[in-house]
Order: structure tokens, then sequence, then C-alpha cells
């Protein structure tokens, strides 16, 4: 049995499509504002490997998406989160995923959570590790 599920975006929303070749199942659903989705602007996604989540930035906050409910952050729900206008989403190598807003804040995803990206953190680690 060949099964195909698919992710699009187009024109500002998200489509899931699942397609089973020999029990002719087809599921299309559409995603916007009206089933708890922040925003039909978006901005980046990211698949979470560990936790399994597709994690969406958009114009109004970040999402974090099961496959069936969309968990929704921004400033009314998360106390670090000073806009909701994100810029983008990206992951590094490492699998590590990076969220910036459009004041220039830095959001991390550990362990299926949100969390705000101190750099201070990042220089102390560097500097412990180049001491001699």
């Amino acid at each position: 049995m060949k099964k195909i599920a698919l992710l699009l975006i187009r024109y500002n929303m998200i489509w899931l499509v699942v397609i089973v070749e020999k029990g002719r199942l087809y599921i299309i659903r559409n995603y916007g504002t009206e089933n708890s989705f922040p925003a039909n602007g978006i901005k980046g996604l990211q698949w979470d490997n560990q936790h399994k989540f597709l994690w969406i930035a958009t114009e109004a906050g970040i999402s974090r998406f099961n496959g069936y409910v969309f968990k929704n952050f921004t400033r009314g729900n998360t106390a670090f989160i000073q806009t909701e206008r994100i810029g983008f989403m990206v992951k590094n190598i490492k699998g590590e995923i990076f969220v910036a807003d459009h004041d220039h804040n830095i959001l991390t995803v550990k362990e299926n959570k949100l969390n705000p990206y101190h750099l201070q953190e990042v220089n102390k680690a560097n500097t412990a590790a180049h001491t001699f």
C-alpha cells in the first residue's frame, strides 16, 4: 500500500493532503484562523525531529502543530514574547530551532517548549571552552 502525506503552503494557508493509493482514502484539510491558527501569514516552518511536532512562525505568534491541534504561543500566554510579529524561523545543523521576531529577540525550541535565547549563556560556554 502506497501512502503519501504532504504539507503544502499556498496563498498563506496550510493545506494537509493525505493520499492512500490502494484504499482510495483522500484527506485534504485547509488550516487557517478559523481552526485556531493565529494568522494566515506564515513566516517559517520547521519540523522538530525529536518530538515530532511542526513549529510554525506567523505574523501573530508561533504555533506548534501535532497534526490535529495548534498550540499557540503569544504575548497573552507566554511572558517572554515581546512581539508576535515573527521575522523568520530556522534550524541549524544540530536540529535546533531558532525564531527571530521583528524586535530582534531570539527564541529557541528546547524539550518541546518555546524558550528565550540568552546570548550570555553562549558567550560563557565559549569562554569556558577556550580557557586554558
